[in-house]
């Protein structure tokens, strides 16, 4: 029996490994989402420490591995305001009026295969690589000619420095997809060792949290009056009695005592010591804004007109370089991609709509006052000059004042 056992026993042991990664059979046209599994994505705590250690983890030039990091970076993203940013500089570019060009002049028909959704979608997930480093972007089946979507392949299971996708989280073994056949559909977005602006962006949001916590530690401690009962007793049930009065005199109102005891409040002494706390706070927004936008002004209620126009110029040179950028994306990518799949997009180029020069006439003629002339824009340029020398000279008086 024993020999038995051991005979059987080698054998089972002998069984041909499994292969790293097994491919599903599908009679669907090859994409590599057929293949993976959704995974849940794990939580992380708000600490440096983590933070830390994420990125040296996502750097590793031996076995990167970024799941820790896109925890940080759904945590991070919780936070309104830079969710509030993010979107900002985001719609500004998706929402642009764009053509498709043939020969230096717009081509309607051709501008109208790209209004379908999918395009959004493309666009939305091609710029969320500014802020995660990288995505991986799949297209799904066609109907007519037309791709009915695109979605984005887990970032969990994407290792881009490798060119491998995994099967589970935590693995290194897996689909090379930039090789055939899974390339066929996909189109790969950002660096493959770019971290995304989230990277710097979850600091300033661990610490934002950190601010507000302690802030709500100091309210339950401090934020109601301490009450203090006096009394000659030193029965002790008449002394619970009087601490279980104590505890809910707030709630119920209202407190049953001796004629000779006194109940006292003591409010806390310190009205401002949330400033601690919520200027800490709004610098963290403050330097988020910076991160996302190059400014402040745009998003501060309490901005000054001249300064607010000033951050807004300096935004739209952000969202203007976002443009170009994605520009280059779907003229070099994008559209190779859709030509190889049957578009008619030879020659064909993709811009966004510049403004025309009667808008720009516009600005600068509200701006001075006055008509255009070959010294409009010099008039201008003085003309913001002086109103920006003023806005600083009011500002200056209102810091002495209140000073």
């Amino acid at each position: 029996m024993r020999l038995l056992n051991y005979v059987s026993q080698f054998f089972k042991n002998s069984k041909t490994p499994e292969p790293l990664f097994q491919l599903v059979k599908t009679d669907k046209q090859n994409r590599l989402s057929y293949q993976l599994k959704r995974t849940n994505a794990p939580m992380a705590k708000a600490e440096m420490s983590i933070w830390k250690r994420a990125v040296a983890s996502a750097s590793d030039p031996d076995r990167p591995d970024r799941t820790d990091l896109y925890a940080l970076y759904q945590l991070a993203l919780s936070d309104a305001h830079l969710f509030s940013q993010i979107n900002s500089r985001k719609i500004k570019t998706t929402g642009a009026p764009f053509a498709v060009l043939k020969g230096g002049t717009a081509n309607q028909q051709l501008t109208d295969l790209l209004k379908r959704p999918w395009f959004g979608d493309f666009m939305n997930l091609a710029l969320d690589s500014l802020f995660y480093g990288h995505s991986l972007i799949e297209f799904g089946q066609m109907e007519d000619g037309h791709f009915l979507g695109v979605h984005l392949i887990d970032r969990n299971l994407v290792i881009p420095e490798k060119g491998l996708v995994v099967a589970k989280i935590g693995e290194d073994k897996g689909i090379p997809y930039r090789e055939a056949p899974f390339n066929e559909y996909l189109i790969e977005v950002g660096g493959a060792d770019n971290l995304g602006l989230l990277k710097d962006a979850v600091p300033e949001v661990i610490w934002k949290r950190n601010a507000r916590s302690d802030w709500s530690v100091r309210s339950e401690k401090f934020g109601m009056p301490v009450v203090v009962i006096r009394t000659a007793s030193t029965d002790a049930k008449e002394l619970d009695a009087k601490e279980m009065m104590a505890a809910g005199i707030g709630s119920n109102g209202y407190a049953i005592l001796h004629i000779d005891d006194q109940v006292e409040f003591h409010e806390s002494q310190h009205s401002d010591a949330y400033q601690v706390y919520l200027e800490q706070a709004r610098f963290c927004d403050e330097q988020l804004s910076k991160l996302i936008l190059g400014q402040t002004g745009v998003s501060d209620k309490k901005s000054f007109v001249g300064a607010a126009e000033v951050h807004e110029r300096l935004m739209n040179e952000y969202i203007e370089r976002d443009m170009r950028w994605l520009e280059n994306v779907i003229n070099y990518q994008l559209f190779p991609f859709l030509i190889s799949k049957g578009y008619l997009l030879n020659d064909a180029k993709f811009a966004f709509d510049e403004p025309d020069a009667e808008a720009k006439q516009a600005a600068v003629k509200k701006l001075s006052g006055s008509d255009l002339s070959t010294s409009t824009t010099e008039k201008a340029q003085f003309v913001w000059q002086a109103e920006l020398d003023k806005w600083t000279k009011t500002l200056s008086a209102n810091e002495c004042s209140h000073g």
